[in-house]
């Protein structure tokens, strides 16, 4: 191509003995973007709305994203299984665990379960609403009985790395994940979570500790295992 080809398409121009000129970094390309010529382009009159659109926009973005992973970690999953197993909310509980609410099933199907559990509880529940119900009804009133009104805090007081091949090494863990069918190499890391938890109410309190067991399977983390005790 000639002279002009070359400019009009940017190639740069050929100097003997020379070595290419180096692209310029994603840093630098940033750098050279926040110019002052071109901050003042972006918020000039006719661009100012666009611009700070875009930006709360990117912020709003950010935020959420923070928010899910923030919500999904470990530490928040074990937070809010302890305090959803103190309040018997088990349709928040089950989301946190290992396979949801077939956790509880073994070997029976739902609607097998239902029946032992409305013989057990004396009632007659149709489906898992009327279970979830129930049981998060008779907690509330048990614990305001107990507690009057009252308040629950958690909070995560231990958080550790805990090897797979030693996880896996617990048979109730493996028999677990077998009832579920969850292939054990769908296990990428594990992590047990301390949670202190604090009932405060008018008439009483209590403190309780959970030693939460977590596994995480693709990008979930969810709790597989646990302990409680009073203090």
């Amino acid at each position: 191509m000639d002279e002009n080809e070359k400019i009009l398409s940017g190639a740069q121009p050929e100097q003997d003995g020379a070595t290419a000129e180096k692209k310029p970094g994603v840093g630098e390309r940033i750098k050279a973007f926040f110019t002052v010529e071109n901050l003042k382009a972006l918020f000039s009159r006719e661009n100012r709305k666009k611009t700070i659109a875009v930006i709360l926009g990117v912020i709003v973005v950010i935020g959420v994203v923070c928010g899910v992973i923030s919500y999904n970690s470990p530490a928040s999953v074990a937070q809010r299984f302890a305090k959803t197993w103190c309040v018997s909310d088990y349709k928040v509980n089950d989301s946190t665990l290992v396979g949801g609410k077939y956790y509880w099933f073994g070997d029976e199907d739902e609607q097998e379960w239902l029946e032992y559990q409305s013989k057990w509880c004396d009632e007659d529940f149709s489906s898992m609403t009327d279970y979830y119900t129930y049981m998060k009804t008779e907690r509330d009133e048990t614990l305001y009985d107990e507690y009057g009104k009252y308040k629950i805090t958690t909070r995560v007081s231990k958080e550790k790395d805990v090897r797979v091949g030693k996880l896996l090494d617990d048979d109730d863990i493996v028999g677990t994940l077998d009832t579920l069918d969850i292939d054990e190499e769908r296990v990428k890391a594990a992590k047990l979570v301390t949670v202190k938890l604090h009932i405060d109410g008018e008439d009483d309190s209590d403190r309780l500790t959970y030693e939460v067991q977590l596994v995480r399977i693709g990008l979930a983390w969810r709790v597989i295992d646990w302990t409680v005790k009073i203090g």
